[in-house]
């Protein structure tokens, strides 16, 4: 069992210790087949780690790789930061939805 932050899951891997949030809620058993949705679901509950079996190789999936020094980036960037304005992103939960919603946006661009 290893314990790996939420950045590092790989579709694929297998949790050994249920997920839990804040106040002790499970959110996913263990024994599940982790996908990139659960990572994103536990992102928005705070969670920063979870605890997969160290034996099981990952599914690794394709991801687009995000220029961050465009211009596009940048201009999506700053409008988020605009948007998020009254949100403390000293908060690791503002900061993962503040990442999410910049990926997402990018997304959005590159592909229309």
């Amino acid at each position: 069992m290893i314990t790996i932050k939420l950045k590092d899951i790989l579709p694929g891997m297998i949790l050994a210790k249920d997920v839990k949030d804040r106040s002790g809620r499970i959110l996913l058993i263990a024994g599940n087949r982790l996908s990139e949705n659960h990572a994103k679901i536990f992102r928005s509950w705070g969670i920063t780690e979870v605890c997969t079996e160290s034996e099981v190789s990952p599914i690794v999936p394709e991801r687009k790789i995000i220029d961050t020094e465009s211009d596009e980036y940048k201009k999506a960037e700053k409008e988020l930061r605009g948007l998020f304005r009254y949100t403390d992103m000293n908060n690791p939960v503002v900061k993962e939805m503040f990442q999410l919603s910049l990926e997402r946006k990018m997304l959005k661009l590159s592909s229309s």
